[in-house]
C-alpha cells in the first residue's frame, strides 16, 4: 500500500485501526447491545445465590489430665484455629448434619427449560400456579411442593434421576427410564401398589414439615421391598412431576465440605467464621447452625470423655492403694509387737516427711506419663520437661534413700514401714480427691469452643451481580464488536481507498462521492423530471459533489483517450449495483453538455435498465439491432441535440453468441464515424463474460469500483478475466465514496471542502 513519505508506518497503522473501528462503530454498538440484553435476561433468569454465616470462639484448653493442679502448667496450651478448622470439616461433624437433614435426597420440582425457574421463583399467589398458556402441565410454575422423609433405592439406582408424577388427592406415581416402581399417597393412610401386588401399609408418625399444609404421610414400597418412599404431604396440581434423586452419602458429604468455607478472622484470635452459598436462605441457616451445634457437642464430649478416661483409672487404683494402704500398717503393727516401741527422731522424722512427699509426686508422674505418651512425642517441649522433672525427683529420692540407709538398723526399719503407710496414705487422700473433681468435671463439662453469632444469611443475593453482570457483558460485547470488525476487514475486506485500488496498480481516474439526492431514502429519482425530460442527477442536481467529480472524470477522459485505436470506450464492473449505469448516462450528459456528439449503448442485454433514467422505451433496441430485427436509425433515441442513446432491447435467448457477431462490430463502426464518442454500458465481468466481448473492440476500458462494496478478491478476479480476454483497463472510476469516521480520509473531503455554490 503507498503512503505518504512524510508519514511514518506507526502513524498510519495507528490511523487505519482508528477508522476501521470508527467506520465499524454500529457493529461494535450492536454486539455491545446485544450482549447487554443477554446479560440482562441471564441475571433475570439466573438462580439468586444468598450467603450466610456463623461464628464460634476457639479458646484457650488445657490438655492434662483434669485435677492434677500441679502439673497444669506444663500441660497447658492454646488451641490450634487450624487444627479446629480440619475437625470441622470432618466426616463425623460433616456427616451428622446430612444424616440429621438427609441432605443426600435431593427433590426439586421439574421446571421448564431456561424460564421454568424463574417463574417458580416469582410466583407471589396462593396455592399453585397455573401452568404458562395452559399448556405444560407436567412442569412446575410455582407453589409445587413435597415432602420426601425418606427415599430408600437399591445400589444401581443411586444417582439416578426418578420422576414422581402427582395425581389426584395427593396420590403419586414414582417411575425411572419409563418404567413404575411405585405408587403411593402423600399423607394419610397409604395404598402402595405396582402392577404385581398391593399393600396397606399403616400411618406413621413423621416429624411435620414447615408448611402447615403438608400432612405426615406413610411408607411407600415396591412389590421387591428394594425401594421404600415416605412422602410427608404434597401440594401440585395432577400431573405435575418432581425430580428425586438419592445421592452417595459419601458423594453428598463431601459436596457439603466443598460448600463449607472456614477462616480465622484476624490472626490467632480463635475467632472463626463458617460460611456457604446456597438458593435457600433457610437452608444455609439450617445447616450452619446444625454444624456448630454438633462441632460445639462433640467438643464438650472431647472433655467429658477425657475426664471420664482418667475418673476409670482413679476408681480402679483407689481399691489397690488402699489395700496396700491396708498391708503397710499391718505390717508396721506386727514388727512393733516383736520389736515393742521404737522411738523416731526428730532427724528421722524430717527425713520421712521429705521421702512420703518425693514417693507422691513420682506416682503421681506415673500415673500422666502414658497420657503424655499418647499426646505428645519424646521430643515435644512438654514431654522433654516432664522427663526431666521426673528424672530430678528420681535423683532427689536417691539421695534421701542413701542417708536412710546410714541410719541404725532399728530406725532404718521403722523409717521404711512408716514411709511405705505415710507414702500409700498420701497418695490414695489425693486419688480420694482426684476421685471427687473428676466427677464434677464429667457432669459439668464445658468444651472450649462457643457460639458467638448464630447462622444467618443475607436477604440480598450475592450473585448474580446484575449491575457489574451487565457492565461486564458491554465491555465485552464491545470487545468482541471491535474483534469481529477487525476479522470481518481481514477476510472481507471491501475497496474503501484509492490506495486499496493504487496496490493492484489501477489508475484512478476520478473519485466519485455518494450522490446525496440518491442517498436520501424520501427522494425517489426517478419521479422527478429535468427540462430535457429524463431523471439524471446532472440534469436535477448539476451542483451535487458527485457531478463536480464526473465533470473531473470528463477532463481526464481526453487525455485517457489520446493513444486509444479508436474512440469507442467500455464502462463495466466485477459485480452487480456498483453504480455503472449512474456512472455511464451522467458522464454520457456532461459530455455532451460540452459540445462532444455523444451516443450512449446499453449492452447490458439481461437487465439493462438506464432507459428507466431516460425515460425511453427499451425496445426496440440493441439486441432487436444486432439480430436483424431493425435498422439502426430505428433504435436510436435522441436525449438532446448532442446526446443520443439505444436501449438494450427486447431480452434475446443468447445475449453473448449476439455480442460476439458480426452485426454488433458493423454497427459499432458506423456509430464510431458518427459520433465524437461510443460509450458502451456492460454487465458486471464476473456475472458474464460479456464485457470481455466488447472490451476487445473497444479503444479504451474502464471499470467502476464502488466504495465499501466491492471486495478486494473480486476486483483482483475481475481484472484477471479481462487479462485473459486480452482487454486492458485504462482506468478506474472509484464511486460511492461515503464520508468515513476515520483519520485521513481525503477521498471524499476533497470535494466537499472545494464545493463552490453559487450565489
Amino acid at each position: 500500500m503507498n503512503v505518504a513519505s512524510n508519514s511514518s508506518d506507526s502513524d498510519i497503522n495507528i490511523s487505519q485501526l482508528i477508522s476501521i473501528v470508527l467506520d465499524g462503530k454500529w457493529w461494535i454498538l450492536a454486539s455491545a447491545v446485544i450482549f447487554m440484553i443477554f446479560s440482562f435476561i441471564y441475571v433475570q433468569l439466573a438462580t439468586p445465590i444468598y450467603s450466610g454465616n456463623a461464628l464460634i470462639q476457639v479458646e484457650k484448653k488445657s490438655a492434662g489430665i483434669p485435677g492434677l493442679s500441679d502439673m497444669g502448667d506444663i500441660f497447658s496450651q492454646e488451641g490450634s484455629s487450624t487444627t479446629e478448622i480440619e475437625i470441622l470439616k470432618t466426616r463425623s461433624i460433616i456427616g451428622q448434619t446430612v444424616d440429621d437433614f438427609k441432605l443426600y435426597i435431593h427433590v426439586t420440582p421439574k421446571f421448564f427449560p431456561l424460564i421454568g425457574k424463574y417463574f417458580y421463583r416469582n410466583f407471589k399467589g396462593k396455592g399453585v400456579a397455573r401452568p404458562l398458556w395452559g399448556l405444560f402441565n407436567s412442569y412446575a410454575w410455582g407453589g409445587e411442593r413435597i415432602s420426601i422423609v425418606s427415599l430408600d433405592v437399591p445400589d444401581h439406582l443411586i444417582g439416578k434421576k426418578l420422576i414422581l408424577t402427582a395425581g389426584e388427592n395427593g396420590t403419586y406415581k414414582l417411575h425411572y427410564d419409563g418404567a413404575l416402581l411405585l405408587e403411593g399417597k402423600a399423607g394419610g393412610q397409604l395404598t402402595v401398589s405396582n402392577k404385581q401386588a398391593t399393600t396397606i401399609v399403616s400411618d406413621l408418625d413423621l416429624k411435620q414439615d414447615e408448611n402447615p399444609d403438608l400432612e405426615p404421610g406413610g411408607v411407600a414400597r415396591s412389590a421387591d421391598g428394594k425401594i421404600s418412599l415416605i412422602a410427608a404431604g404434597m401440594k401440585a396440581r395432577p400431573g405435575s412431576q418432581f425430580i428425586l434423586v438419592r445421592s452417595n452419602r459419601y458423594l453428598t458429604l463431601n459436596d457439603l465440605q466443598k460448600k463449607l468455607s472456614i477462616s480465622e478472622l484476624g490472626k490467632k484470635t480463635g475467632i472463626l467464621n463458617l460460611s456457604m452459598k446456597h438458593p435457600d436462605p433457610k437452608y444455609i441457616v439450617k445447616i450452619l447452625d446444625s454444624i456448630v451445634a454438633s462441632y460445639i457437642q462433640q467438643n464438650v464430649e472431647r472433655v467429658s470423655e477425657q475426664a471420664g478416661k482418667s475418673l476409670n483409672f482413679v476408681t480402679e487404683r483407689l481399691p489397690v492403694v488402699k489395700k496396700e494402704l491396708a498391708d503397710s500398717e499391718e505390717e508396721l503393727n506386727k514388727y512393733m509387737l516383736k520389736r515393742g516401741s521404737a522411738d523416731v527422731t526428730l532427724e528421722t522424722k524430717a527425713l520421712l516427711n521429705q521421702v512420703v512427699d518425693v514417693d507422691a509426686k513420682i506416682y503421681e508422674l506415673k500415673l500422666i506419663e502414658a497420657d503424655l505418651k499418647r499426646k505428645y512425642t519424646k521430643t515435644h517441649p512438654v514431654y522433654i520437661s516432664f522427663l526431666k522433672k521426673k528424672e530430678d525427683l528420681a535423683l532427689l529420692r536417691d539421695r534421701l534413700n542413701r542417708k536412710i540407709e546410714s541410719l541404725p538398723e532399728t530406725q532404718k526399719d521403722v523409717l521404711r514401714l512408716m514411709r511405705s503407710i505415710e507414702t500409700k496414705q498420701k497418695i490414695y487422700l489425693n486419688m480420694l480427691k482426684q476421685s471427687q473433681e473428676l466427677r464434677i468435671i464429667k457432669a459439668g463439662a464445658v468444651g472450649n469452643v462457643r457460639s458467638l453469632d448464630l447462622a444467618e444469611a443475607s436477604p440480598i443475593p450475592v450473585s448474580p451481580k446484575k449491575f457489574v453482570t451487565i457492565v461486564v457483558a458491554a465491555i465485552l460485547g464491545l470487545f468482541f464488536g471491535i474483534v469481529l470488525v477487525f476479522i470481518k476487514n481481514y477476510f472481507y475486506h471491501c475497496i474503501e481507498s484509492i490506495a486499496d485500488l493504487e496496490a493492484l496498480d489501477l489508475q484512478v481516474l476520478a473519485s466519485v462521492p455518494e450522490c446525496a439526492a440518491i442517498a436520501d431514502s424520501s427522494n425517489n429519482i426517478l419521479e422527478l423530471r429535468a427540462e430535457n425530460g429524463t431523471s439524471l442527477v446532472a440534469s436535477l442536481y448539476p451542483e451535487d459533489l458527485s457531478i463536480e467529480a464526473l465533470r473531473s472524470l470528463r477532463t481526464s477522459l481526453h487525455f485517457a483517450l489520446m493513444d486509444a485505436k479508436n474512440n469507442i470506450f467500455m464502462i463495466s464492473g466485477p459485480t452487480p449495483n456498483i453504480g455503472k449505469s449512474f456512472i455511464s448516462t451522467n458522464l454520457s450528459a456532461l459530455l455532451a453538455e460540452s459540445g462532444k456528439k455523444i451516443i450512449l449503448l446499453d449492452a447490458d442485454l439481461r437487465r439493462g435498465d438506464t432507459a428507466e433514467v431516460l425515460h425511453v422505451e427499451k425496445s426496440p433496441g440493441l439486441s432487436e439491432l444486432i439480430s436483424g430485427q431493425t435498422a439502426l436509425k430505428d433504435v436510436v433515441n435522441i436525449i438532446s441535440e448532442n446526446f443520443h442513446y439505444i436501449p438494450r432491447g427486447a431480452i434475446p435467448p443468447n445475449p453473448s453468441e449476439l455480442l460476439m457477431g458480426e452485426k454488433f462490430n458493423e454497427n459499432l463502426q458506423i456509430l464510431s464515424k458518427h459520433y465524437d464518442f461510443v460509450i458502451i454500458d456492460t454487465p458486471p465481468i464476473l456475472a458474464v463474460t460479456d464485457a470481455a466481448v466488447i472490451g476487445r473492440l473497444a479503444g479504451a476500458s474502464f471499470l467502476v469500483v464502488r466504495y465499501g462494496v466491492v471486495h478486494s478478491s473480486e476486483l483482483e478476479a475481475c481484472l484477471k478475466r479481462f487479462k485473459s480476454a486480452g482487454v486492458e483497463i485504462n482506468g478506474v472510476v472509484f464511486n460511492g465514496i461515503k464520508k468515513k469516521a476515520g483519520i485521513g480520509n481525503r477521498d471524499y473531503g476533497y470535494y466537499k471542502q472545494y464545493a463552490y455554490d453559487s450565489v
